[in-house]
């Protein structure tokens, strides 16, 4: 039941108006529309020390492209002045 502030009324909830759960429903897992990405595959089944390696790595290249574009900013304006 959805009532107006100015109804003047008070709101009454039944048990219907809720939906129905079960311990169950927030026990077990639902699955998924059956695909998963490689990326979900791999934060769900890598170990720790795989996952670690590959964040390591993905920071260092990541550091790596940051520092290019800011040398060639420095470059480029050294250039202009």
């Amino acid at each position: 039941m959805i009532l107006s502030p100015s109804s003047g009324r008070s709101a009454s909830f039944r048990q219907d108006d809720y939906p129905k759960h079960t311990m169950k429903d927030f026990l077990v897992k639902r699955k998924t529309k059956g695909y998963s990405s490689p990326l979900s595959d791999f934060v769900r089944h890598a170990s720790s020390a795989e996952k670690k390696r590959v964040y390591k790595g993905v920071m260092e290249r990541a550091t790596e492209r940051q520092m290019r574009v800011i040398r060639s900013a420095r470059t480029r304006n050294s250039e202009l002045a």
